[in-house]
């Protein structure tokens, strides 16, 4: 299927610029749609065979999460050397921007305060996954001159943290001192299952729209990047970023704006976690990606963001209208910088 996918978006040349945007947008839309068709037919599928609810939202609904950046990677890195820089561009950009765009916007309409010790120790392992990822980047064996950027070797080793990562949060069901990992993710499963012929048809149709999605967006993204003349690095860290991280936008301002504190910072964190440990692992087992002009100055601005959110463990911090227009300034700054001063050389 992914080689019908693409089959079906390539172009010997660049499409008119008004057609990529629209073959973006409309992938876009198909990846977000797909997502949560998966989600939902999964849980409910899960839910028939006996599983219990929260290793439901442990699983499913945090896979469904990181389901679009990985559905339009996987299909990126297939596609070509420009695809792999469009993969890399789609992760960091998405990590800037649930940080410095989506919290910074919750917190513009409520100051937000993490309660839960739970997430503050999520907080101290997504700190470490992000170092030991710019560590991996810059480092052998990567596939660079210089041995910088992803090889296999190392997208094993960050598929392992995946698998660590996971059994870390069902120690922290187990023992019950996650309140509030447990109630969003009994709260992410519907009460009453449907058909089973119906959910298995809502996990076909999120597939389909997943890959159909990554073909499309993935084309439209490329052809953008040729007819604007720079790097697809640029309009992964930008535009594709962007449009990745709308579920995350939605959901986090609504958290935000009925006060669940702890929902808001949670699905960042979980969503930046799965962003490097399993999309970048999956990515790099794929194809080696290499690090682009730029990206060691960018990966330093991810690191910095996270460090930014990292400003919550303080005693009694509260992340106020203050941080949050700091961040959403830092943010835009960056996407200038990136549009401006990283490599404008397609490949």
């Amino acid at each position: 299927m992914l080689s019908l996918v693409q089959d079906t978006f390539a172009t010997a040349q660049p499409i008119s610029t008004p057609s990529a945007a629209m073959l973006l947008i409309l992938g876009v839309a198909a990846l977000i749609a797909g997502g949560h068709l998966l989600v939902t037919g999964a849980s409910n599928l899960a839910h028939r065979a006996g599983v219990s609810p929260l290793m439901i939202g442990l699983t499913i609904v945090a896979f469904g999460t990181s389901a679009p950046e990985l559905a339009l990677n996987v299909v990126a890195v297939l596609e070509s050397p420009a695809g792999a820089k469009l993969a890399w561009g789609n992760i960091v950009g998405s990590n800037m921007a649930n940080i410095g765009l989506v919290l910074g916007l919750a917190c513009l309409i409520s100051p937000l305060t993490m309660s839960g010790t739970g997430l503050r120790r999520n907080l101290g392992i997504l700190l470490g996954v992000t170092a030991g990822f710019i560590a991996l980047m810059m480092l052998p064996p990567g596939p660079d001159a210089d041995g910088s950027g992803l090889a296999c070797a190392d997208g094993l080793l960050l598929l392992g943290a995946f698998i660590l990562v996971c059994l870390w949060w069902f120690a922290a069901a187990l023992r019950a001192d996650d309140a509030q990992l447990m109630e969003e993710a009994s709260a992410a499963v519907g009460k009453i299952p449907m058909p089973w012929w119906s959910a298995l048809g809502l996990v076909i149709a999120g597939l389909v729209l997943l890959l159909g999605g990554a073909g499309a967006a993935e084309t439209g993204a490329v052809d953008l990047a040729r007819n604007f003349g720079v790097s697809e690095a640029v309009i992964g860290l930008t535009i594709v970023a962007v449009a990745t991280s709308l579920p995350e936008v939605s959901t986090a301002v609504v958290a935000s704006v009925r006060n669940e504190n702890d929902m808001a910072v949670g699905t960042i964190i979980g969503s930046n976690l799965f962003n490097i440990v399993l999309v970048m692992g999956v990515s790099s087992l794929i194809e080696p990606i290499g690090l682009p002009t730029g990206g060691t100055t960018a990966l330093v601005l991810m690191a910095a963001f996270t460090v930014m959110l990292a400003m919550i463990y303080l005693p009694g911090r509260t992340l106020g209208r203050a941080w949050g227009g700091i961040a959403l300034a830092g943010w835009i700054a960056v996407m200038v910088w990136s549009l401006v001063a990283m490599d404008a050389s397609p490949a």
